[in-house]
């Protein structure tokens, strides 16, 4: 026995249960969309400078690591100088320039200290 029902098109596409966006987003539907695939471009340039903002913050984290262990050689090497009494701070140095010149010692070209002795 033939029938001659036939079943509409648009009843079909109605069936068919539609997926929430959340669905869609969770399942990766949504990347094959046609309405986002004009919208590719924008996200590789995204991923690229997310990529290089993560590369950027290592390689500043490294520098300030490598800062932190200079910082912590020179506090050594100055606490090492201060023993072994072979070490003048910088206001003092400064002073006994001053105290020198007074004294009559004058500052060469060659940054030596010698007596100029005046007639």
């Amino acid at each position: 026995m033939k029938t001659t029902y036939r079943p509409s098109k648009k009843k079909q596409s109605t069936d068919a249960p539609k997926r929430s966006w959340f669905w869609n987003i969770l399942g990766g539907e949504f990347l094959i969309s046609p309405n986002l695939r004009k919208w590719y471009p924008y996200f590789i340039l995204i991923f690229f400078m997310i990529g290089c903002i993560v590369v950027s913050e290592r390689s500043i984290r490294q520098k300030k690591r490598i800062i932190h262990k200079k910082e912590i050689e020179y506090k050594e090497a100055i606490t090492q100088l201060k023993n072994n009494n072979k070490f003048i701070p910088y206001e003092y140095n400064q002073e006994l320039i001053e105290m020198m010149e007074e004294q009559g010692f004058r500052k060469d070209d060659q940054v030596i200290y010698k007596i100029i002795v005046e007639n």
